[in-house]
């Protein structure tokens, strides 16, 4: 959902929510997406929450993500750019389980087809960097 069009503003602000449910395990992701187009440049950063829940829906983790990335438009139908991804995982969110940091490369392409804007996008992530981070856990009695 389009909060601020970036067409009439500096900045453009959208909320994306996708709930998934396949009766053993179902997952809730929110995402704030924030980005702009100069001329045959674009960029988006997008912050990201989702929780899943699995079996049988007793046990969840949560997920935290950060992604930016920019491109430029090489000819009326392709754009290369790049991008930075990190994840971190909160299994129960008693604790840090890991952060994984990534960069990657992309081409994408769009077509008309019978009046509608479609496409498709390829890319390569490579992994920079991954942190394992135990957090202390509070238990009843310790002190």
């Amino acid at each position: 959902m389009n909060i601020v069009n970036p067409a009439n503003h500096a900045v453009g602000v959208s909320l994306y929510l996708e709930p998934r449910y396949s009766g053993e395990e179902a997952e809730i992701e929110t995402k704030i997406i924030v980005g702009q187009r100069h001329g045959d440049w674009k960029w988006a950063l997008n912050l990201t929450h989702a929780v899943e829940w699995e079996d049988n829906l007793r046990a969840f983790e949560g997920e935290f993500g950060a992604s930016f990335g920019i491109a430029r438009r090489i000819g009326k139908q392709w754009s290369v750019g790049v991008e930075a991804l990190s994840i971190t995982k909160l299994p129960d969110y008693k604790m840090f389980e890991s952060t994984a940091v990534y960069l990657g490369r992309w081409r994408a392409i769009a077509r008309k087809m019978v009046g509608h804007a479609d496409g498709a996008a390829a890319g390569v992530r490579t992994q920079l960097g991954r942190r394992e981070r135990r957090c202390a856990q509070s238990r009843p009695g310790a002190q």
